[in-house]
């Protein structure tokens, strides 16, 4: 009987948590290219129950989707203890929510994060168009949020997302007397959507687990290039991690979750020379794409990919959902959740016989190698199925008040007389294209043309 108490104590608890929390409502969309991505403020992308499961769509308008949905992980030891932040499908609630955070105090609250529940979205054209006299500043340009006013007692930073100072008096100023001497954000691609968010105005409802304090930029964006067909089928997500706390994480972890359309995707892997995990179809022909399954692949553009592991979408206690703190950090560093390590043993990477090499990586073979005998999920014997993926980098350390940036590229493949094996092969080729043009700043000639570009770093 106290078991029972204890179980609907706790079940009432984390409802509570959930439906209090102030669960980020904006959502805003990169469809500048050949993908359509809608994105919503916090750490994830993709399926929104208020919409669609489609909100991932390759080709843009087909309806077609290879992913569901993703989402930022990232966790670290402080003194010992635990501190974890991530997102699935927002079914228990958040652990990010809308907003920065108080650089002193480390922190902000609901009502003030949920004044900042925003995403501003900008296109190159809008603000030629501006510049050039043509047309209006748009209301995302007027409102960019290069600062943020200080709220119910919370002092913020005084810069925020970044813009272009004409003058050089320090502020972002839109002129629309001569708007060429105009300031304008600073954004990166032909479209670019910006937001922040933290991971501390309000409990974790996700994980349960303690909160880092950490306040996060992100900007995604795409290039409007037909002319490179690898690049007008990529778009890219840059977060720039600040730890508001005063805690130096060891053992810190920050990944990329994936939820693969398992119509289309029922298959993963990972490619360590690449940097990237993906999904691919187990047979020639699936319900969605046909006759002709692409390849969805996830790369770690400036940080090495150090860990990669899957699970499936059920109550396993070993490879199943994750069901509280210490398993969504376990997976972040290739255990399952009996805290045994991920093992190469040709299977299914769990050591339930005592064989296999300790590994990082799960299945890091060529599934389009002829007569492979690396080790893929084709050829372990494990099924087709539901199965989310995690790519993570780490382990570092991470200072209080230092800043860390990680970006990712999302990378779809789909020959035009291709099949599921080709296409996985011709990814391989598209992912090292679109890594070699992002360490050159990406040159291609219809990403460069029009006003001065944010460089990306090396």
């Amino acid at each position: 009987m106290k078991k029972i108490i204890i179980f609907i104590f706790s079940f009432l608890l984390c409802n509570s948590l959930a439906f209090s929390q102030s669960v980020p409502n904006a959502t805003s969309v990169l469809d500048i290219n050949n993908i359509r991505m809608t994105f919503l403020n916090s750490g994830g992308w993709g399926f929104n129950s208020r919409t669609d499961d489609t909100s991932f769509q390759m080709p843009k308008g087909s309806k077609k989707s290879t992913m569901t949905s993703g989402s930022l992980w990232m966790g670290g030891l402080y003194t010992g203890n635990l501190h974890v932040a991530a997102m699935t499908y927002r079914s228990s609630g958040s652990d990010f929510f809308p907003g920065p955070l108080d650089p002193v105090k480390s922190g902000s609250d609901t009502i003030t994060s949920k004044s900042y529940d925003s995403i501003w979205n900008i296109k190159k054209t809008d603000i030629s168009n501006f510049r050039n006299g043509i047309a209006k500043p748009t209301k995302d340009m007027i409102t960019w949020p290069e600062n943020i006013p200080n709220k119910r007692g919370w002092v913020f930073d005084s810069i925020l997302a970044p813009f272009v100072d004409v003058n050089g008096d320090g502020k972002y100023t839109i002129n629309t007397v001569t708007p060429m001497s105009s300031d304008y954000p600073a954004i990166k691609g032909d479209q670019a959507l910006w937001w922040v968010f933290n991971d501390n105005s309000n409990s974790h409802g996700e994980t349960h687990g303690l909160a880092l304090g950490m306040e996060v930029h992100a900007m995604a964006y795409a290039f409007d290039c037909p002319l490179d067909t690898a690049l007008n089928n990529t778009l890219f997500i840059e977060y720039k991690m600040i730890n508001r706390s005063t805690n130096t994480y060891d053992s810190f972890y920050v990944g990329d979750w994936i939820s693969f359309n398992s119509f289309s995707m029922d298959f993963v892997g990972s490619d360590t020379l690449l940097n990237c995990l993906y999904g691919y179809n187990s047979s020639a022909h699936d319900s969605i794409y046909g006759n002709n399954p692409p390849a969805q692949a996830v790369v770690f553009l400036d940080a090495p990919m150090t860990n990669s592991i899957y699970y499936n979408n059920d109550f396993n206690p070993v490879d199943g959902n994750p069901e509280g703190p210490m398993d969504y950090f376990s997976f972040l560093h290739s255990k399952w959740k009996d805290n045994s390590h991920l093992v190469d043993d040709g299977k299914a990477g769990y050591n339930r016989t005592g064989s296999g090499l300790l590994t990082n990586f799960i299945f890091p073979g060529y599934p389009d190698s002829p007569n492979t005998k690396g080790w893929t999920q084709g050829n372990s014997g494990i099924p087709h199925g539901d199965r989310r993926m995690l790519g993570s980098s780490g382990p570092y350390t991470f200072k209080g008040g230092e800043t860390k940036t990680i970006t990712f590229a999302y990378v779809f493949t789909q020959l035009p007389n291709g099949n599921y094996l080709s296409n996985v092969a011709q990814m391989r080729k598209d992912v090292a294209h679109i890594r070699n043009i992002y360490n050159a700043g990406i040159t291609t000639a219809c990403s460069t043309t029009g006003i001065e570009d944010a460089k990306i770093p090396n």
